[in-house]
Protein backbone atom coordinates (compact mmCIF):
# COMPACT_ATOMS: atom_id res chain seq x y z
CA UNK A 1 0.00 0.00 0.00
CA UNK A 2 0.58 3.68 -0.09
CA UNK A 3 1.67 4.81 3.25
CA UNK A 4 2.86 8.33 1.95
CA UNK A 5 0.22 10.60 0.41
CA UNK A 6 1.10 9.85 -3.46
CA UNK A 7 1.24 11.33 -6.92
CA UNK A 8 1.41 9.99 -9.89
CA UNK A 9 2.57 11.91 -12.94
CA UNK A 10 2.28 9.56 -16.03
CA UNK A 11 3.06 10.37 -19.62
CA UNK A 12 2.74 8.46 -22.76
CA UNK A 13 6.33 6.46 -22.09
CA UNK A 14 4.51 4.72 -19.49
CA UNK A 15 1.64 3.19 -21.28
CA UNK A 16 4.37 2.10 -24.17
CA UNK A 17 5.00 -1.07 -21.48
CA UNK A 18 1.40 -1.69 -22.77
CA UNK A 19 2.03 -1.75 -26.41
CA UNK A 20 0.50 1.76 -26.71
CA UNK A 21 2.41 4.28 -28.83
CA UNK A 22 4.97 6.85 -27.55
CA UNK A 23 4.51 10.38 -28.87
CA UNK A 24 6.07 10.06 -32.32
CA UNK A 25 4.70 6.66 -32.87
CA UNK A 26 1.11 8.61 -31.90
CA UNK A 27 1.98 11.38 -34.79
CA UNK A 28 2.83 8.52 -37.14
CA UNK A 29 -0.60 7.06 -37.14
CA UNK A 30 -1.93 10.33 -36.65
CA UNK A 31 -0.45 11.17 -40.58
CA UNK A 32 -2.38 7.99 -42.11
CA UNK A 33 -5.42 9.01 -40.78
CA UNK A 34 -5.55 12.55 -41.59
CA UNK A 35 -4.26 11.82 -45.08
CA UNK A 36 -7.94 11.93 -46.55
CA UNK A 37 -8.28 12.24 -50.21
CA UNK A 38 -10.77 11.31 -52.72
CA UNK A 39 -10.80 9.56 -56.25
CA UNK A 40 -13.43 10.11 -58.86
CA UNK A 41 -15.41 12.66 -56.94
CA UNK A 42 -16.16 11.11 -53.44
CA UNK A 43 -14.45 8.03 -53.14
CA UNK A 44 -12.08 7.81 -50.19
CA UNK A 45 -8.23 6.66 -51.77
CA UNK A 46 -6.90 7.34 -48.60
CA UNK A 47 -7.01 8.30 -44.91
CA UNK A 48 -9.34 7.09 -42.28
CA UNK A 49 -13.30 6.55 -42.93
CA UNK A 50 -14.41 7.62 -39.68
CA UNK A 51 -12.78 10.75 -39.39
CA UNK A 52 -14.15 11.58 -43.02
CA UNK A 53 -17.27 10.89 -41.94
CA UNK A 54 -16.74 12.63 -38.44
CA UNK A 55 -16.13 15.73 -40.39
CA UNK A 56 -18.71 15.54 -42.71
CA UNK A 57 -20.79 15.32 -39.61
CA UNK A 58 -19.86 18.33 -38.71
CA UNK A 59 -21.26 19.88 -41.89
CA UNK A 60 -24.49 21.66 -41.68
CA UNK A 61 -26.88 19.35 -43.17
CA UNK A 62 -24.03 16.64 -43.80
CA UNK A 63 -23.25 18.41 -46.88
CA UNK A 64 -19.87 18.67 -48.45
CA UNK A 65 -18.59 21.91 -50.12
CA UNK A 66 -16.03 24.61 -49.13
CA UNK A 67 -16.69 24.00 -45.23
CA UNK A 68 -15.62 20.44 -45.69
CA UNK A 69 -12.64 21.16 -48.06
CA UNK A 70 -11.37 23.73 -45.35
CA UNK A 71 -11.52 20.97 -42.71
CA UNK A 72 -9.29 18.33 -45.53
CA UNK A 73 -7.16 21.69 -45.76
CA UNK A 74 -6.80 21.76 -42.09
CA UNK A 75 -6.07 17.73 -42.01
CA UNK A 76 -3.16 17.84 -44.80
CA UNK A 77 -1.27 20.59 -42.30
CA UNK A 78 -1.42 18.37 -39.50
CA UNK A 79 -0.24 16.26 -41.92
CA UNK A 80 2.65 18.03 -43.23
CA UNK A 81 3.29 19.13 -39.91
CA UNK A 82 3.47 15.76 -38.34
CA UNK A 83 6.64 15.33 -40.24
CA UNK A 84 8.55 17.19 -38.14
CA UNK A 85 6.30 17.87 -35.23
CA UNK A 86 7.51 16.96 -31.45
CA UNK A 87 3.81 16.00 -30.45
CA UNK A 88 0.37 16.18 -31.69
CA UNK A 89 -0.02 18.83 -29.04
CA UNK A 90 2.49 21.12 -29.81
CA UNK A 91 1.24 21.33 -33.89
CA UNK A 92 -2.46 21.92 -32.47
CA UNK A 93 -0.68 24.95 -30.50
CA UNK A 94 1.50 25.69 -33.52
CA UNK A 95 -2.41 26.19 -35.19
CA UNK A 96 -4.35 27.69 -32.64
CA UNK A 97 -4.92 30.05 -35.52
CA UNK A 98 -7.31 27.87 -37.19
CA UNK A 99 -10.29 26.12 -34.98
CA UNK A 100 -10.14 23.88 -37.88
CA UNK A 101 -6.61 22.13 -37.06
CA UNK A 102 -7.69 22.04 -33.44
CA UNK A 103 -11.23 19.51 -34.32
CA UNK A 104 -9.16 17.61 -37.29
CA UNK A 105 -6.50 16.90 -34.23
CA UNK A 106 -8.73 15.87 -31.84
CA UNK A 107 -10.93 13.90 -34.11
CA UNK A 108 -7.31 12.14 -34.68
CA UNK A 109 -6.54 11.77 -31.28
CA UNK A 110 -9.42 10.37 -30.68
CA UNK A 111 -9.38 7.25 -33.41
CA UNK A 112 -5.56 6.49 -32.68
CA UNK A 113 -5.76 6.00 -29.02
CA UNK A 114 -9.00 3.95 -29.24
CA UNK A 115 -7.01 2.42 -31.81
CA UNK A 116 -4.28 1.79 -29.52
CA UNK A 117 -6.41 0.69 -27.29
CA UNK A 118 -7.74 -2.23 -28.84
CA UNK A 119 -3.88 -3.04 -30.20
CA UNK A 120 -2.61 -3.14 -26.37
CA UNK A 121 -2.05 -5.52 -24.51
CA UNK A 122 -5.32 -4.51 -21.76
CA UNK A 123 -7.35 -5.62 -24.18
CA UNK A 124 -9.82 -8.20 -23.70
CA UNK A 125 -10.28 -10.98 -26.01
CA UNK A 126 -13.41 -11.47 -27.95
CA UNK A 127 -14.75 -13.77 -26.43
CA UNK A 128 -14.23 -12.50 -23.12
CA UNK A 129 -14.85 -8.82 -22.78
CA UNK A 130 -15.23 -8.91 -19.05
CA UNK A 131 -11.36 -9.82 -19.10
CA UNK A 132 -7.80 -9.55 -19.67
CA UNK A 133 -4.70 -11.26 -19.61
CA UNK A 134 -2.88 -10.30 -16.22
CA UNK A 135 -0.24 -12.48 -16.93
CA UNK A 136 0.92 -10.43 -19.91
CA UNK A 137 1.28 -7.38 -17.39
CA UNK A 138 2.50 -9.03 -14.57
CA UNK A 139 6.02 -7.65 -15.52
CA UNK A 140 5.08 -4.36 -16.60
CA UNK A 141 4.34 -1.24 -14.35
CA UNK A 142 0.86 -1.85 -14.45
CA UNK A 143 1.75 -4.96 -12.91
CA UNK A 144 3.83 -3.86 -9.90
CA UNK A 145 1.41 -0.73 -9.47
CA UNK A 146 -1.05 -2.78 -8.56
CA UNK A 147 0.81 -5.47 -6.00
CA UNK A 148 2.09 -2.30 -4.13
CA UNK A 149 -1.59 -1.21 -4.14
CA UNK A 150 -2.96 -4.37 -2.10
CA UNK A 151 0.26 -4.83 -0.24
CA UNK A 152 -0.98 -5.06 3.38
CA UNK A 153 -4.40 -4.30 2.71
CA UNK A 154 -6.43 -7.70 3.65
CA UNK A 155 -9.74 -7.32 1.77
CA UNK A 156 -11.97 -6.58 4.84
CA UNK A 157 -10.12 -2.63 3.96
CA UNK A 158 -10.32 -2.62 0.78
CA UNK A 159 -11.67 0.91 1.33
CA UNK A 160 -9.10 1.94 1.61
CA UNK A 161 -6.66 1.17 -1.00
CA UNK A 162 -6.52 4.57 -3.05
CA UNK A 163 -6.74 7.02 0.82
CA UNK A 164 -3.65 8.01 0.05
CA UNK A 165 -2.92 8.24 -4.42
CA UNK A 166 -3.78 10.30 -6.58
CA UNK A 167 -2.91 10.08 -10.53
CA UNK A 168 -2.48 13.15 -12.98
CA UNK A 169 -2.55 11.27 -16.32
CA UNK A 170 -1.17 12.98 -19.49
CA UNK A 171 -2.26 10.86 -21.44
CA UNK A 172 -5.59 10.14 -23.33
CA UNK A 173 -6.36 6.71 -23.20
CA UNK A 174 -8.25 4.79 -20.28
CA UNK A 175 -5.34 2.42 -19.75
CA UNK A 176 -5.67 2.76 -15.59
CA UNK A 177 -8.92 2.81 -14.99
CA UNK A 178 -9.61 0.14 -17.08
CA UNK A 179 -6.90 -2.13 -15.48
CA UNK A 180 -7.27 -1.50 -11.91
CA UNK A 181 -10.58 -3.19 -11.34
CA UNK A 182 -9.34 -6.52 -13.14
CA UNK A 183 -6.04 -6.09 -11.18
CA UNK A 184 -8.31 -5.26 -7.45
CA UNK A 185 -10.69 -8.38 -8.46
CA UNK A 186 -7.51 -10.98 -8.87
CA UNK A 187 -6.43 -9.80 -5.81
CA UNK A 188 -8.81 -10.01 -3.37
CA UNK A 189 -11.40 -12.03 -5.17
CA UNK A 190 -13.59 -9.85 -5.72
CA UNK A 191 -16.09 -9.20 -8.25
CA UNK A 192 -15.42 -7.03 -10.94
CA UNK A 193 -18.27 -4.87 -10.31
CA UNK A 194 -17.01 -4.71 -6.30
CA UNK A 195 -13.56 -3.25 -7.73
CA UNK A 196 -15.46 -1.04 -10.11
CA UNK A 197 -16.88 0.40 -7.85
CA UNK A 198 -13.68 0.65 -5.65
CA UNK A 199 -12.16 2.24 -8.58
CA UNK A 200 -14.52 5.00 -8.79
CA UNK A 201 -13.57 6.13 -5.64
CA UNK A 202 -9.52 7.01 -7.40
CA UNK A 203 -8.88 10.49 -7.93
CA UNK A 204 -7.46 10.47 -11.30
CA UNK A 205 -7.13 14.03 -13.27
CA UNK A 206 -6.41 13.82 -17.22
CA UNK A 207 -5.47 17.44 -18.15
CA UNK A 208 -5.87 17.15 -21.89
CA UNK A 209 -8.99 14.73 -21.22
CA UNK A 210 -9.46 11.16 -22.36
CA UNK A 211 -11.73 9.54 -25.00
CA UNK A 212 -13.92 9.02 -23.12
CA UNK A 213 -15.41 7.48 -20.05
CA UNK A 214 -15.90 3.76 -19.76
CA UNK A 215 -19.25 2.32 -19.63
CA UNK A 216 -18.84 1.40 -16.83
CA UNK A 217 -17.80 4.65 -14.83
CA UNK A 218 -21.04 6.76 -16.09
CA UNK A 219 -25.37 5.98 -15.77
CA UNK A 220 -25.47 6.41 -19.54
CA UNK A 221 -23.41 6.32 -22.51
CA UNK A 222 -19.82 5.54 -22.28
CA UNK A 223 -17.13 4.22 -25.06
CA UNK A 224 -15.98 0.25 -24.40
CA UNK A 225 -11.96 0.27 -24.68
CA UNK A 226 -10.65 -0.18 -27.82
CA UNK A 227 -14.62 1.05 -28.93
CA UNK A 228 -13.23 1.87 -32.40
CA UNK A 229 -16.35 1.51 -34.51
CA UNK A 230 -18.84 2.03 -32.04
CA UNK A 231 -17.32 5.70 -31.27
CA UNK A 232 -19.56 8.75 -32.06
CA UNK A 233 -16.07 10.56 -33.05
CA UNK A 234 -17.92 13.42 -33.71
CA UNK A 235 -19.49 13.78 -30.34
CA UNK A 236 -16.87 12.98 -28.54
CA UNK A 237 -14.16 16.41 -29.73
CA UNK A 238 -14.85 18.07 -26.66
CA UNK A 239 -13.61 15.13 -24.66
CA UNK A 240 -9.92 16.55 -26.06
CA UNK A 241 -8.50 19.85 -24.76
CA UNK A 242 -5.58 21.64 -26.21
CA UNK A 243 -3.13 23.12 -23.97
CA UNK A 244 -4.56 26.51 -23.90
CA UNK A 245 -7.90 25.08 -23.30
CA UNK A 246 -6.51 23.58 -19.92
CA UNK A 247 -4.81 26.53 -19.12
CA UNK A 248 -8.18 28.94 -19.33
CA UNK A 249 -9.68 26.14 -16.80
CA UNK A 250 -8.84 28.22 -14.03
CA UNK A 251 -10.70 25.48 -11.59
CA UNK A 252 -9.49 22.40 -13.26
CA UNK A 253 -5.63 23.66 -12.68
CA UNK A 254 -5.86 24.80 -9.27
CA UNK A 255 -7.23 21.23 -8.57
CA UNK A 256 -3.92 19.46 -10.82
CA UNK A 257 -1.93 22.31 -8.95
CA UNK A 258 -2.96 21.35 -5.37
CA UNK A 259 -2.52 17.40 -6.12
CA UNK A 260 1.12 17.95 -5.97
CA UNK A 261 1.33 20.51 -2.74
CA UNK A 262 -0.21 18.52 -0.72
CA UNK A 263 1.51 14.94 -0.88
CA UNK A 264 4.38 13.58 0.47
CA UNK A 265 5.81 11.72 -2.70
CA UNK A 266 5.48 12.24 -6.46
CA UNK A 267 6.67 9.33 -8.82
CA UNK A 268 6.96 10.68 -12.38
CA UNK A 269 6.68 7.79 -14.79
CA UNK A 270 7.14 8.29 -18.65
CA UNK A 271 6.59 11.73 -18.24
CA UNK A 272 8.54 13.91 -21.00
CA UNK A 273 9.23 16.62 -18.71
CA UNK A 274 8.03 19.35 -21.49
CA UNK A 275 8.09 22.72 -20.36
CA UNK A 276 4.31 23.27 -21.11
CA UNK A 277 3.19 20.07 -19.26
CA UNK A 278 5.89 21.44 -16.31
CA UNK A 279 3.61 24.36 -16.26
CA UNK A 280 0.10 22.87 -15.77
CA UNK A 281 1.54 20.85 -12.93
CA UNK A 282 3.82 23.92 -11.26
CA UNK A 283 2.77 24.32 -7.30
CA UNK A 284 2.84 27.13 -5.67
CA UNK A 285 4.15 25.54 -2.80
CA UNK A 286 4.74 21.79 -2.19
CA UNK A 287 5.58 19.48 0.79
CA UNK A 288 6.73 16.18 -1.41
CA UNK A 289 10.09 15.07 0.34
CA UNK A 290 10.68 12.65 -2.22
CA UNK A 291 10.55 12.72 -6.20
CA UNK A 292 11.05 9.60 -8.36
CA UNK A 293 11.34 9.81 -11.71
CA UNK A 294 12.02 7.60 -14.76
CA UNK A 295 14.68 9.66 -17.50
CA UNK A 296 14.57 6.07 -19.28
CA UNK A 297 17.72 6.08 -22.32
CA UNK A 298 18.16 10.10 -21.81
CA UNK A 299 21.66 11.71 -22.07
CA UNK A 300 23.66 12.38 -18.97
CA UNK A 301 23.28 16.48 -19.60
CA UNK A 302 19.40 16.17 -20.64
CA UNK A 303 19.33 14.09 -16.88
CA UNK A 304 20.96 16.72 -15.14
CA UNK A 305 18.33 19.59 -16.45
CA UNK A 306 15.65 17.28 -15.34
CA UNK A 307 17.18 17.13 -12.03
CA UNK A 308 17.36 21.48 -11.89
CA UNK A 309 13.46 21.37 -13.25
CA UNK A 310 12.61 18.92 -10.18
CA UNK A 311 14.85 20.44 -7.16
CA UNK A 312 13.17 23.84 -8.44
CA UNK A 313 9.64 22.74 -8.81
CA UNK A 314 9.45 20.77 -5.38
CA UNK A 315 12.16 22.95 -3.51
CA UNK A 316 14.85 20.19 -3.06
CA UNK A 317 18.05 21.94 -2.60
CA UNK A 318 21.30 20.18 -4.63
CA UNK A 319 23.06 17.94 -2.63
CA UNK A 320 19.38 17.09 0.13
CA UNK A 321 18.28 13.62 -0.34
CA UNK A 322 14.64 12.77 -1.61
CA UNK A 323 15.26 12.74 -5.28
CA UNK A 324 16.09 9.35 -7.49
CA UNK A 325 16.59 9.90 -11.21
CA UNK A 326 16.22 6.26 -12.66
CA UNK A 327 17.51 5.48 -16.18
CA UNK A 328 15.26 2.75 -16.63
CA UNK A 329 11.82 1.55 -17.34
CA UNK A 330 8.46 2.32 -15.37
CA UNK A 331 8.58 -1.17 -14.14
CA UNK A 332 12.33 -1.16 -12.92
CA UNK A 333 11.04 2.28 -10.91
CA UNK A 334 8.84 0.28 -9.09
CA UNK A 335 10.93 -3.13 -9.03
CA UNK A 336 14.09 -1.53 -7.36
CA UNK A 337 12.59 1.15 -5.48
CA UNK A 338 9.73 -0.99 -3.83
CA UNK A 339 10.43 -0.17 0.03
CA UNK A 340 11.26 3.56 -0.48
CA UNK A 341 7.60 3.85 -2.63
CA UNK A 342 5.49 2.23 -0.26
CA UNK A 343 7.02 3.68 3.03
Amino acid sequence: MFRSKTALVVGAGASCEAKFPDGQGLLKEIRKILDIRFEMGNRLNSGDYKISEALRDLMPDRQYGADYNKYLAAAWRIRDASILGLSIDNIIEQHDDDDRVAICGKLAILRSILQAERDSLLMPPRDRPDSINIGALAHTWYGRFGQILVENIPRRRAKEVFENLSIICFNYDRALQHFLPFSLATSWGITLDEARELTKSLRIMHPYGRVSSLPWEVANGGVSFGGTENAQYAGLVEQIRTFSERIDDAVALAQIRNTLTDVDQVIFLGFAFHAPNMDIIRPADSGAERVLATVYNLPENEQRQIERQIRGMFNLPEGVEGLVLHNGTCSDLFRENWRTISA
